[in-house]
């Protein structure tokens, strides 16, 4: 059991209070919603400001993503009987029960983790003062909202409009109905979509082929990797290995998806301890069959490199090789490892964006930094690997004869984020994504790895090659 998510998208917008502009166009959004749905207009101008405050005041008890990226923070394990005690203003019983009527027998034994206890423990007070009708709309808008791809075109405009006021795009024309039933399809059957897909696009021996190849080399080189780090101790290096060694790398699609007696009784998909590469990524512009391997580990290569780091990043190194959260590290090591992430929290927190006039946050995107960065240092370790064991020589592309096979790797790599992003999206990225920014995930790594400054010959000192580096993998 969790805090939700907010309607606006983050949290960071109710912070500012209702005068927020963000939470203004919100607040209109709820407006424009229920008169179109036979809402008298004053009368819901009144009650969605309404509604908008309760959802104010519940965001008041809410933990902020950088917070809640301590997974041991969150795992907090109750008996469902135990829960009237510590939240005695709300039935979970009741409520465990209704969701899984029909699915499960639940038992006042059953273990319940309690995400968010000082949530819980504040709103309970909320929901108790506040009118039942201010609830009941509140309630009525998330769900209407949750299902807004189903409203009729003149009730689904304003959220096109909502959506341009947060991200800038003000001129990209609302989907047809018939993209949006397509984009449905695909988040709700995307098993069958998937085999749709594999049977008519996908090139599959020849992507596999190769993806086993990059996945081995991979593997093989994040390893190697543990193997050296000097800071941290045997006895945790040891599991580390045994973790790196038992992540199973899934490409491609699973064979159940031409079962068709398991496609009917199944639209998902269970997940284990393992990397999934799906169909859809191994092909253009990740993976493309046919070029250069300078072009495949620089792009495809650091994408595996990324999700591999994952598994050792703030929070998935708490986990262990059998996938249960477990403290595994040697305390010495751990306090390393700590500080060595405080480098890459400093180094992306000092970079001030132009277009949005505010720094990037280096706390909230820390996990998916660590990724970036050890994600282009194993994948550029693999290329290397790989040229050691074969003798073919590597083509040029037209216009590139200059380049060498290292400089095309990291072009390669950087291409990965190529993108163009409006100021408003900048602001909205930094106060909401664990993601940096596309144009800083290409160069800060890239300025963290020696192997980069050497193939250009950056001099020491200058803004691709600081002092200063940080690395953790």
């Amino acid at each position: 059991l969790d805090q939700p998510k907010w309607g606006v998208g983050s949290r960071w917008p109710y912070l500012m209070g209702p005068d927020d502009p963000m939470l203004k166009n919100y607040t209109h959004l709820m407006t424009l919603t229920a008169i179109a749905l036979g809402a008298d207009p004053k009368l819901a101008e009144k009650e969605m400001y309404e509604a908008m405050e309760l959802e104010l005041k519940l965001v008041n008890f809410s933990a902020d993503d950088m917070v809640r990226r301590d997974p041991d923070r969150g795992n907090n394990r109750f008996q469902l009987w135990q829960l009237k005690s510590h939240f005695p203003l709300i039935d979970f019983e009741q409520y465990v029960r209704t969701v899984f009527k029909g699915l499960a027998n639940v038992s006042p034994n059953h273990t319940v983790i309690i995400r968010e206890i000082e949530y819980f423990t504040g709103i309970q007070h909320i929901l108790t003062s506040t009118p039942k009708r201010v609830i009941a709309n509140y309630v009525a808008w998330r769900l209407v909202q949750g299902f807004s791809p189903f409203l009729p075109p003149t009730a689904r405009e304003p959220f096109y409009q909502f959506k341009a006021n947060q991200t800038g795009m003000f001129n990209s024309p609302p989907p047809d109905r018939w993209e949006d039933c397509v984009t449905l399809s695909v988040i709700m059957m995307d098993m069958p979509v998937g085999k749709l897909f594999v049977e008519h696009f996908f090139e599959r021996e020849r992507a596999m082929e190769k993806m086993q190849e990059l996945t081995t080399f991979l593997k093989g080189e994040f390893i190697k990797q543990l193997h050296v780090l000097d800071w941290m101790d045997e006895s945790t290096r040891r599991r580390a290995v045994e973790k790196a060694g038992m992540i199973e790398y899934k490409n491609g699609f699973p064979e159940v998806l031409f079962n068709d007696t398991w496609m009917d009784e199944h639209w998902g998909i269970v997940r284990f301890c393992s990397s999934i590469f799906p169909a859809g990524i191994m092909q253009f512009p990740f993976l493309t069959l046919g070029v250069p391997n300078y072009i495949t580990y620089g792009m495809v290569g650091a994408v595996i490199g990324h999700e591999v780091s994952h598994a050792f990043d703030d929070q998935g190194g708490r986990y262990d090789e059998l996938g249960n959260l477990n403290d595994w590290w040697d305390t010495e090591t751990a306090e390393k490892f700590t500080e060595k992430t405080r480098c890459f929290v400093r180094q992306y927190s000092s970079v001030k964006v132009a277009e949005a006039g505010i720094h990037l946050n280096g706390q909230l995107s820390l996990g998916e930094n660590i990724a970036d960065n050890g994600g282009v240092k194993t994948a550029f370790n693999a290329y290397k690997a790989w040229r050691s064991n074969t003798s073919m020589e590597e083509p040029a592309l037209p216009g590139f004869q200059n380049f060498t096979s290292e400089q095309m790797f990291f072009l390669a790599y950087a291409n990965n984020w190529c993108s163009v992003v409006r100021p408003k999206h900048y602001v909205q990225i930094i106060m909401t994504d664990v993601h940096a920014p596309s144009k800083y995930r290409a160069t800060i790594p890239l300025q963290n790895r020696i192997e980069f400054a050497q193939a250009f010959n950056c001099a020491r000192g200058t803004p691709m090659n600081p002092e200063k580096k940080c690395q953790v993998w």
